[in-house]
């Protein structure tokens, strides 16, 4: 009889791993990476796979993956386990700030003979989990163990965002990338998101509950994204600091710097004390049931639009207050699976300034190039209600702006009138009924273009550079 029972158990357990690896899922991308420096080009094509897993979100049939695996994909394709077809499938849903998105297939019966895995809770710091996925070095599925070693919030590497992560021991290569890691009730836990190269088996996860932030998030058919703190603040360690803001010693918090929206009533120099009822220590941590973490995890918890309650310490008295959570507010975006956009005006490559931008011209290595970007990033640091700034990127020489020369330059007004943003100037541009058009510059340069010559000389432009 204990043997038979045994048997059974053994049997039981197979058939639930057999489930759990058919739910794991190979992705094939094929890439075309833009080019910020040309916008209108693209660079080279190129082929690239990762790992994903089948869930049920809202009733519907996904895989979930990494957004990086599928950012700037022209085509996907998923296999199975243990499969040789690949099936075409598209982005339906893409968070790029916590590195996530979810795949549909175009094809409903891949479905039919492969189970979900569902999102567990968060686990603790040394418990088992295993790894699938497809790495490098194979084409098969790879299944690692390790334990988890700490939660703690970090750069997402995609987004050069900080949200929670959680770190473990198990190697995860390229091609584990959007991957399940499992607890031992076949749940997920996280999804495999990056490495530290210079480090033996330090791996991080995106957490379920990030996860799960996700999926209600769309569960209106709208993606609005993680709730931003939105204010700059500072950490009161240090001694002199708290005498000097007649901080008491037993109150701790962060030091209220710069309020980035108008809608958040707190002001320069406040103590923000507590959120959500949890107090705030002075080096910036909540302690919460899962450990010590960031403060901000307790905005990250909730939605755009909910309301987040908070007291601070404003010239010695204690206040309550409260405002509704909103998305990052900047001057400087980070642009993702979007095409780069632009506008040719007699020979004028203008562009809106982002970070991607930014990279651009610090990866090209030249000490020039560098210098501009923290130029240009100054400038938006200094000019935070500049919602959007308009860049001119470059010229491209014809008869009618012969002898002007600029690059990086911003545009601070089009016919002595301010910039607000690339769409409203392109509009302007084209109600515009007089012969010459203006623009000028943050570096003192003035631009005077004959729009009609202009129009004529950019139908050259665009067959000259193949725009």
């Amino acid at each position: 009889m204990l043997r038979i029972m045994l048997f059974c158990s053994l049997l039981f357990a197979q058939n639930v791993w057999a489930t759990v690896e058919n739910s794991a899922v190979k992705i094939f991308v094929t890439k075309s990476q833009p080019d910020y420096q040309l916008p209108w080009q693209t660079k080279k094509i190129s082929r690239s796979s990762g790992s994903g897993v089948y869930v049920r979100v809202h009733d519907q049939n996904y895989i979930l993956t990494s957004a990086h695996v599928i950012s700037h994909a022209t085509f996907i394709e998923v296999r199975k386990s243990n499969n040789t077809r690949k099936y075409p499938a598209d982005v339906k849903w893409v968070s790029n700030e916590t590195d996530l998105a979810l795949l549909a297939l175009q094809d409903s019966t891949f479905f039919t003979d492969i189970d979900p895995l569902s999102l567990g809770t968060l686990p603790k710091m040394g418990d088992q989990v295993t790894a699938l996925g497809y790495p490098m070095g194979g084409d098969e599925l790879s299944t690692t163990q390790g334990v988890v070693s700490r939660l703690e919030h970090r750069h997402y590497s995609f987004s050069k965002k900080s949200f929670l992560t959680i770190q473990i021991d198990t190697p995860i290569n390229p091609g584990n990338s959007g991957g399940p890691i499992i607890n031992q009730h076949n749940q997920i836990v996280g999804l495999a998101m990056q490495t530290i190269t210079k480090a033996n088996n330090i791996s991080y996860l995106v957490p379920s509950r990030v996860i799960r932030h996700f999926f209600d998030d769309i569960a209106d058919g709208e993606y609005q994204g993680m709730p931003n703190e939105n204010f700059v603040f500072s950490l009161p360690e240090n001694a002199e600091l708290r005498a000097y803001f007649q901080l008491p010693e037993k109150q701790s918090g962060v030091l209220i710097e710069k309020v980035a929206v108008d809608t958040i009533p707190l002001q320069e120099n406040d103590l923000l004390t507590h959120i959500n009822g949890k107090k705030i220590e002075n080096d910036g941590t909540v302690f919460l049931p899962e450990g010590k973490l960031s403060f901000k995890e307790l905005i990250h918890q909730k939605q755009i639009g909910e309301t987040l309650l908070a007291k601070v310490l404003r010239d010695g008295k204690e206040l309550e207050v409260s405002w509704k959570l909103s998305a990052e507010e900047t001057n400087l975006p980070t642009y993702f699976s979007d095409k780069p956009q632009y506008h040719l005006f007699g020979g004028l490559i203008l562009v809106p300034l982002s970070q991607n931008i930014l990279a651009s011209l610090v990866q090209s290595g030249s000490r020039g190039a560098i210098m501009t970007a923290a130029s240009l990033e100054e400038y938006a640091t200094l000019h935070p209600e500049k919602k959007e700034i308009v860049v001119l990127q470059r010229i491209l020489p014809n008869n009618q702006n012969a002898g002007y020369r600029a690059s990086y330059s911003i545009i601070e007004s089009f016919n002595d009138q301010p910039v607000a943003d690339l769409q409203s100037l392109i509009k302007t541009l084209e109600k515009n009924d007089s012969k010459w058009v203006k623009f000028k510059t943050h570096d003192d340069q003035t631009f005077i273009l004959n729009k009609r010559l202009a129009q004529e000389g950019d139908k050259t432009i665009r067959s000259q550079y193949g725009i």
